[in-house]
């Protein structure tokens, strides 16, 4: 078991947390006056939010789980895509970030919620923020949209994005023979 007491915020970055025991695998967080928050970020475990026993007296608590994600960006030539937008939003429909490219391609590493365990006095809840819809747009190019769902740590996506096809252009022959181009 791991277990946190009246800590109002704990906190597991880039971690580990294997549990030897497949009948004692469970997170305790004991309450207080105050709402108690462990946050996972990034951190691989065998537990998930069945085992996560938050306070049933005090004010309760939650538990989250995020992960990392990074996007690199490119056209269909593997040129990178500079100032399109990566948006994503979770299975409720809420925006979870929304990041433009820089010159390689990339966004920033973003935190991407896989699940939120909330408890009051009575009950506890369970909330899976998965599947996540991604999409993927930039001005000439069609938005990539794609759902998946986020379950792992430091996930690395490449897009490819396609051009939207543009009118051909048009030749004219006025009658003194000059011929010019309408369109784009």
């Amino acid at each position: 078991s791991i277990g946190a007491e009246n800590s109002q915020n704990t906190t597991f970055i880039d971690s580990k947390l294997n549990m030897l025991s497949s009948t004692n695998n469970t997170v305790i967080i004991a309450g207080g006056a105050s709402p108690m928050n462990i946050h996972f970020v990034n951190s691989t475990s065998t537990f998930k939010p069945a085992n996560l026993s938050l306070p049933s007296s005090g004010a309760g608590g939650r538990a989250y789980a995020y992960h990392y994600m990074t996007f690199n960006v490119t056209d269909a030539g593997l040129t990178a895509a500079n100032n399109a937008n990566v948006t994503s939003y979770n299975v409720s429909g809420n925006l979870e970030f929304s990041q433009l490219t820089n010159s390689s391609g990339n966004i920033p590493r973003q935190l991407v919620a896989e699940y939120i365990v909330f408890r009051n006095v009575t009950n506890q809840f369970n909330v899976y923020a998965n599947n996540h819809t991604f999409n993927v747009s930039a001005t000439g190019y069609t938005t990539n949209s794609t759902s998946f769902n986020v379950t792992t740590s430091v996930s690395n996506y490449n897009v490819s994005l396609s051009a939207t096809s543009k009118p051909g252009f048009l030749s004219l022959s006025p009658a003194n023979g000059t011929n010019f181009l309408v369109g784009n």
